[in-house]
């Protein structure tokens, strides 16, 4: 008799974690801007090339160290502050950017880069 009345409550435990799974999956997929573009840095030479990057709001940059030093990147404006990992010969490191500016690395300070945010036409004013 237990066995008869725990079955529904398996099955329906199952479908709540399954419920619970689809939401998951479909609020991660929604999150992501279909047009963000992925940019790629490469450190290589005690420089990050491109120095400068023009990307669009919402895009994601990945930096990759190719060089045999250990490099970071970290943001130059209070305003803006991050800092990626620790990033040793061969690892990477990404992250999205809603705004722009200059970056440094942390362990060789005369590295530098810039993100620049292009700007967007507002077509409702056509702007």
């Amino acid at each position: 008799m237990t066995l008869v009345r725990s079955r529904p409550v398996v099955l329906s435990a199952v479908a709540v974690l399954a419920a619970a799974l689809a939401f998951a999956l479909l609020t991660s997929c929604a999150k992501k801007d279909p047009a963000a573009k992925e940019h790629v840095v490469h450190i290589r030479g005690m420089l990050f090339q491109p120095a400068t990057l023009q990307i669009s709001r919402g895009d994601s940059i990945t930096w990759i160290n190719d060089d045999i030093l250990m490099h970071a990147v970290k943001s130059t404006d209070p305003k803006n502050p991050w800092q990626s990992i620790d990033l040793p010969p061969r690892k990477s490191w990404t992250r999205t950017f809603t705004q722009g500016g200059p970056y440094f690395c942390p362990y060789h300070p005369p590295m530098t880069g810039e993100i620049a945010i292009a700007q967007t036409k507002n077509l409702a004013s056509g702007h």
